[in-house]
């Protein structure tokens, strides 16, 4: 049985009042919430809707993402392709090598998405310097850039490399 609309945009519009107003960790939470203000709905519907309304989970809880962000994200995912490797270059600084000309791309697209373990970014033609406050913030740069699938550092060899290179000082 079809659902009608209006069914479905008054559900979305509780979905969103739940999520600016509750913290919703999991689908289940959320079927749960909605449950509680009567509706019942699967789960697939569910999960249409979050895709729908743009909804992501951002530390460890689920939130409505605005235009803005939606944009910047589309923005990083043109340009990451661009991205052939990542290096780190002591605890604050990551190394990025692109394609030919497409660092100021990568580097204007990472500084729109604003992440907070970007402290800045500086671009020549084909090489990007991205600077962190610490190791921990480039493991999660790392992981953000694996995901998307460029090829990254290896955090076990890196350290183990760089533990080498201070045993042969």
């Amino acid at each position: 049985m079809r659902e009608n609309s209006k069914n479905r945009e008054s559900r979305r519009q509780l979905i969103q009042n739940i999520l600016e107003d509750s913290v919703i960790t999991s689908q289940k939470d959320l079927l749960r919430a909605l449950s509680g203000h009567g509706i019942s709905v699967n789960q697939s519907s569910i999960s249409r809707d979050l895709q729908e309304m743009h909804v992501v989970k951002r530390s460890g809880r689920y939130i409505v993402s605005d235009t803005e962000e939606r944009e910047t994200t589309a923005d990083l995912k043109e340009v990451i392709g661009r991205v052939r490797s990542v290096h780190t270059a002591g605890a604050n600084l990551l190394v990025l090598h692109t394609t030919q000309g497409m660092a100021p791309a990568v580097g204007f697209a990472l500084d729109k998405a604003s992440w907070p373990e970007v402290l800045g970014t500086i671009s020549g033609d084909d090489t990007l310097f991205l600077a962190t406050a610490s190791r921990r913030e480039q493991l999660i740069i790392n992981e953000r850039l694996e995901q998307a699938g460029v090829p990254c550092f290896n955090s076990a060899s890196s350290s183990n490399a760089q533990a080498g290179a201070r045993e042969n000082r």
